[in-house]
């Protein structure tokens, strides 16, 4: 299985010290983060945001979408079946905005930093860490 590695956090005994890769074409996003999901009231995606994966939610009744999976060598999620995968896959397509369903409209995904991992990728970008 393919995958790519990108190098956000070292720890040094009980420090985690966050790191970014500053390549004008490979920038990255310091820290271990979790995503979070709100919704509009009628159901629709409104945005993602990506936090720092110890922060707690960016408002009440955003949803976590990252899970641990493995942890020591372990697998810690129970798989779900093709059935539920099909059925969370098809909710997700559903509550997509018109906008990002048409192909002749390039919309722009409502996704942000928190505000604390905003500010923290500024330090370290700007060599202030």
């Amino acid at each position: 299985m393919p995958g790519i590695y990108k190098l956000v956090e070292l720890r040094r005994g009980h420090r985690n010290i966050p790191r970014v890769k500053l390549s004008p074409s490979k920038v990255t996003i310091p820290k271990l983060k979790q995503v979070f999901r709100a919704y509009s009231s009628s159901g629709l995606i409104r945005q993602d945001v990506i936090a720092i994966d110890s922060e707690p939610p960016p408002e009440s009744g955003a949803r976590q979408l990252l899970a641990k999976m493995i942890e020591k060598g372990r697998l810690l999620y129970e798989v779900p079946s093709l059935v539920e995968t099909r059925e969370y896959a098809r909710k997700q397509v559903d509550a997509l905005p018109n906008e990002f369903k048409d192909i002749a409209i390039v919309a722009e995904p409502p996704v942000r930093l928190s505000p604390k991992l905003a500010a923290l990728c500024e330090r370290l970008y700007h060599g202030i860490v």
